[in-house]
């Protein structure tokens, strides 16, 4: 999937950050379900749920569960990791656009005219918010 067709999705899908229903709210005997804007039913969004058929209780462990986890936590990550891309690409684009001849014929001034610190520190910035 290309990186715009991947923000048009997200511009289409119910903002804010979502959450997994879980006790006091999730009753025994079901799966979870997922909410958007709050993890209070009363007060989230029904995204969707993930009830099995013939589940006989909330398994944290189940591949129910495990699919919810995931996908609230691709969605709330969405945002920041698009933003890293797009941050990266954009310094890549940046190194690519030099020739060998402007780097080589005076790497000092190229280091201070082209705030090469700077660059780092943006994309050092960008991958610390995923370790």
């Amino acid at each position: 999937m290309k990186l715009d067709e991947l923000k048009q999705l997200l511009a289409k899908a119910t903002p804010g950050r979502w959450y997994l229903l879980e006790p006091p709210w999730l009753s025994a005997g079901c799966e979870t379900t997922i909410l958007a804007g709050s993890p209070d039913p009363h007060a989230g969004r029904f995204i969707c749920d993930f009830d099995e058929l013939g589940a006989e209780d909330e398994d944290k462990n189940s591949s129910a569960w495990q699919n919810a986890e995931l996908l609230c936590a691709l969605r709330n990550s969405a945002p920041d990791l698009i933003a890293a891309v797009e941050a990266l690409s954009g310094l890549l684009d940046e190194v690519e656009s030099l020739d060998d001849f402007t780097v080589t014929r005076d790497i000092e001034r190229y280091k201070a005219e082209a705030n090469w610190e700077d660059a780092i520190d943006k994309a050092n910035a960008v991958l610390a918010k995923f370790k």
